[in-house]
């Protein structure tokens, strides 16, 4: 097994707006990374990282509501190397993800009032990529991969007025393109950088991007 250290910041060009109801689609994370190689064609890992996002921004019928949120990532990847030599390969890359944000203290004012909604968001995401690397030097590996992205959004949030709770839930899934670039320094202690892009076509397109670092303990 192998330990690492990963943190991860993505953020969308714009709100995710499903069914009227506009969110933030920003996070960055810090956490840990585990992996272990089942053999010299197969890798599995795992991640769970956890975030804090000062004033995430959401929206219901109008009215817009801001706030502090905690979030969370976990994540699980499979890669399979399907050819290798001295200064190439190429392999099939499996992630799954559930990121989370949540948060009881948003404030928003309507009508001459003052309202609290708590809110909870969570995208889940299922990728399968094909992934080329290629060797620069001794201590440089470049690379790239394009795949596909099933995505799944769900969101909750209840609106506090006058005693009376307002619930909304909201759904949706899609699929797209994600694209990643990636840059591995093979030091001492290894390191790699990536950035991903994606996008979400719900009621509006909406891209992100997504950047990643990884440092082994």
């Amino acid at each position: 097994f192998k330990l690492d250290f990963e943190t991860q910041y993505e953020n969308a060009s714009d709100k995710l707006v499903i069914d009227n109801v506009q969110s933030t689609y920003s996070l960055g994370t810090l956490g840990v990374k585990l992996s272990s190689e089942v053999n010299k064609k197969f890798k599995l890992t795992g991640t769970y990282g956890i975030g804090y996002h000062p004033n995430f921004k959401t929206g219901i019928s109008g009215t817009h509501f801001n706030g502090p949120v905690l979030g969370s990532l976990m994540s699980i990847g499979a890669e399979y190397l399907l050819r290798k030599n001295n200064q190439h390969s190429i392999g099939l890359d499996y992630y799954y993800s559930e990121r989370e944000v949540e948060g009881d203290n948003f404030r928003g004012f309507r009508n001459g009032q003052n309202l609290t909604v708590h809110s909870k968001a969570k995208m889940n995401l299922n990728e399968i990529a094909l992934k080329y690397v290629k060797k620069v030097s001794q201590l440089v590996e470049i690379g790239g991969s394009i795949g596909t992205s099933f995505w799944n959004f769900n969101g909750s949030g209840v609106v506090f007025v006058d005693n009376v709770q307002l619930t909304k839930l909201v759904t949706k899934s899609n699929s797209s393109p994600v694209v990643s670039v990636f840059t591995i320094l093979n030091a001492a202690r290894p390191m790699t950088f990536s950035l991903t892009r994606r996008s979400y076509s719900a009621d509006e397109f909406v891209e992100s991007y997504e950047l990643k670092a990884n440092f082994a303990f």
